[in-house]
């Protein structure tokens, strides 16, 4: 197990006892004595989407009656593999990356005259159609909420 990744380690660790993620999720609830984790996020943690922190970790090795210490070595092994795989990714970006002036559909950067998030029907033609322009309101809470507006 001292070559695992967390994810590899955690799936290998539910099948043994013949667990699904859902098993796995309530047994950590009822160790912490909050529900908190579900089945889901435990399925993020196998496919490491996401590392569990050092508390989970604490939880995790209580759940499957193992020592942190491996969970711990997993996540370093996961970590490893990452920023190896980061640094391959940082190799290829240069030749992939788009010629300047290139719109891009959905990009949050892009922005119209007015200053407004540009919709989609604008990159297209290139000027917003009657239908395209979009306004932004606040709610009585603080967040933006996008609103149409037809002309």
């Amino acid at each position: 197990m001292g070559d695992t990744g967390i994810g590899v380690l955690l799936v290998r660790l539910r099948t043994a006892r013949g667990w699904s993620q859902q098993r796995v999720a309530d047994e950590y609830n009822a160790l912490e004595g909050r529900s908190a984790k579900t089945g889901k996020e435990i399925g993020r943690y196998e496919r490491e989407a996401r590392v569990p922190v050092p508390y989970a970790r604490k939880y995790l090795a209580q759940v499957f009656h193992v020592d942190v210490a491996v969970l711990d070595q997993a996540v370093a092994v996961s970590k490893g593999q990452r920023e190896d795989t980061s640094a391959a990714e940082a190799e290829i970006v240069p030749s992939v990356l788009l010629p300047e002036g290139t719109l891009v559909r959905g990009d949050p950067l892009l922005r119209t005259r007015c200053g407004r998030p540009s919709s989609p029907g604008s990159l297209r033609s290139g000027t917003p159609t009657s239908s395209s322009w979009s306004s932004w309101r606040q709610t009585s809470a603080g967040s933006p909420v996008r609103t149409s507006v037809t002309r």
